[in-house]
């Protein structure tokens, strides 16, 4: 009466899990767990009812709590895959905050019911809020699946996880992010992913080692049967069932993996999940954007070359790239914030070639040489890049934007060379640095628009694993296509579907260490999977050999888990110290 709630309500998970793998006709982890259960019940209700022994029923109860207590470690892996990081990817990290005097960007996790915000284009609304603009437009497909995108006017309510398509917004906060209309949505089904992960990960292996293992159980059982000895068949088939789960091994790499994104998360690389990082251990090839990715926006200088504007016409330009989340975009949008913002009647910014905003009877063009039809082009030697401009049909100038490179870009291209090719893409003109030349040789183009980067990275994918590291905007379709997509932001505030990574500007450098450190967790991975293969060989010869009882294989169990886990973590934790210098 005592082992029946024990064994069919405290132990019923392991036979609803096990039900469901074969109704589909897989093997789980928790078959071989059933088995030996239902084998030590059986035998014990056997000796009971037949008044020949007393069963092992406090066996068993040992058996159950010391199967739940390894199953809390699985709990503590599903938690580093949380419904919060999960919906977090998708969001950015940061948002420009509007104060009486000033702005300022504060992480999304700290905003309050009240405050107000600006959303530029191809920015992603991080919270429920309040239209306080005349209007915006904004595309709702990840919200609703709509395709075409949404008028909304002041005063409008508009939900979390719209993305704002041309002109910027001002927006109230209404909810917090994680009280958000979306969060809800997504809370309902945050469960429905993480077993998925584990099952992924480890799915393959299990099957096998689980076949296996049912095969050596009856193997032995069989024996002793057939040599009469009844109580040795019935404890080599249990002991071997229980000695040989497969838990450690199945905790192994989803507890490497998340810790690892967890430590990768310290130095500013934001994993969108666990599977990243097999991939980024395989890489072959590197290509690498140039502007806003090998270069940043601080301290540069800007030129302006050509007919003299009016102020109305610099304002209309501040005003165009203020919308912008392009790195060139956001560097003349610091070097005109001291002139007045005008509200665009239209404005559409297209990839890859440029900006067309309308105010009143202006029609502005801001971009490439062929989207502004420039009359002339550019043959500049220096370090750069431009910015042209035209005003109804009547081409003007152009910006000149000299480049600075990353503080220790030739040391990181040093030691990423010694990783995998490197490649440099780039939508800009020619860069004539000798610098570049030595790193990259005959390895870089120049005047790249999106499908002439997207038809590069699908070429080298044939030779190998492909990564595509650039700056999110431009690069969105390279980086869908590549094997691992890196988006690089200095501010940590835009939204990049197509991106596996975001990468925080300040730890561009570390990308070497990074794919480094990817390949050093495959080997701890691999470290685990061997141990926990050598434990269950050893442990399966003692078993059929009767030299343990199940009550012994029920303790071990659990302690292999631990051991383990603590070598996935521990693993991890100092291949993070040593290939970060930390």
């Amino acid at each position: 009466m005592l082992i029946i709630p024990i064994l069919f309500y405290s132990g019923s998970d392991f036979f609803k899990n096990s039900i469901s793998a074969l109704k589909v006709k897989k093997i789980s982890i928790d078959v071989p767990l059933v088995l030996g259960i239902i084998a030590l019940f059986g035998r014990s209700m056997y000796e009971v009812l037949s008044a020949t022994g007393s069963g092992y029923f406090d066996t068993l109860a040992g058996l159950v709590f010391l199967l739940l207590t390894g199953r809390y470690f699985q709990n503590k892996v599903f938690n580093q895959f949380s419904f919060e990081r999960e919906l977090y990817s998708y969001f950015p990290l940061s948002v420009l905050k509007k104060t009486n005097s000033s702005e300022e960007r504060v992480l999304i996790e700290n905003l309050e019911e009240g405050d107000f915000i600006k959303i530029k284009n191809e920015e992603i609304i991080p919270c429920d809020a309040e239209v306080i603009s005349d209007s915006i437009t904004a595309d709702l497909s990840f919200i609703t699946g709509e395709a075409m995108a949404k008028r909304f006017n002041a005063g409008d309510k508009i939900y979390a996880g719209s993305k704002i398509v041309g002109k910027s917004g001002e927006f109230k906060v209404l909810k917090k992010t994680d009280k958000s209309y979306l969060a809800c949505l997504w809370d309902e089904v945050k469960s429905s992913g993480k077993k998925e992960v584990l099952e992924s990960l480890t799915g393959k292996f299990s099957g096998y080692f689980t076949a296996l293992v049912l095969l050596i159980a009856l193997s032995a059982f069989s024996y002793y049967w057939m040599n009469n000895n009844v109580s040795g068949a019935f404890n080599a088939l249990t002991a071997v069932l229980l000695i040989t789960c497969p838990c450690a091994s199945a905790l192994s790499a989803p507890m490497a993996l998340g810790n690892a994104i967890r430590l990768l998360s310290r130095r500013g690389f934001y994993l969108k999940n666990a599977f990243v990082i097999e991939k980024v251990a395989g890489i072959k090839n590197i290509v690498l954007d140039k502007t806003g990715t090998i270069t940043v926006a601080e301290k540069v200088e800007v030129t302006y070359v050509g007919n003299t504007l009016s102020e109305e016409e610099q304002s209309m330009i501040y005003s165009a790239v203020n919308s912008s989340n392009h790195p060139l975009s956001r560097i003349l949008s610091d070097k005109l914030k001291h002139l007045k913002s005008i509200e665009p009647d239209a404005y559409e910014e297209i990839k890859g070639k440029g900006i067309e905003a309308k105010f009143k009877n202006n029609n502005l063009c801001i971009g490439s040489a062929t989207f502004t039809k420039a009359i002339n082009t550019i043959e500049n030697k220096k370090q750069g890049s431009v910015v042209h401009i035209a005003i109804n049909g009547n081409y003007k100038g152009y910006y000149f934007i000299e480049s600075r490179y990353r503080e220790g870009l030739w040391k990181m291209l040093n030691s990423l060379s010694a990783e995998a090719n490197i490649y440099l893409l780039s939508g800009d003109h020619k860069d004539e640095n000798p610098q570049l030349t030595e790193y990259f040789g005959k390895n870089m183009h120049f005047n790249q628009n999106p499908e002439g980067k997207k038809q590069y990275i699908q070429m080298l994918a044939e030779s190998g694993k492909t990564m595509m590291v650039g700056d999110g905007i431009n690069d969105g379709v390279a980086l869908k296509v590549s094997d691992v997509g890196i988006a690089v932001s200095d501010n940590v505030n835009s939204f990049y579907p197509s991106a596996q990574i975001i990468l925080d500007g300040k730890h561009f450098t570390e990308l070497a260490e990074m794919i480094a450190y990817s390949r050093s967790v495959l080997k701890v991975i691999y470290a685990c999977l061997a141990l926990s293969f050598l434990y269950n060989i050893v442990g399966m010869y003692f078993a059929c050999t009767l030299a343990v009882t199940p009550l012994f294989a029920a303790v071990l169990m659990p302690i292999s888990s631990i051991t383990v886990v603590s070598l996935a973590v521990g693993g991890t934790y100092f291949a993070y110290r040593r290939k970060f210098a930390i």
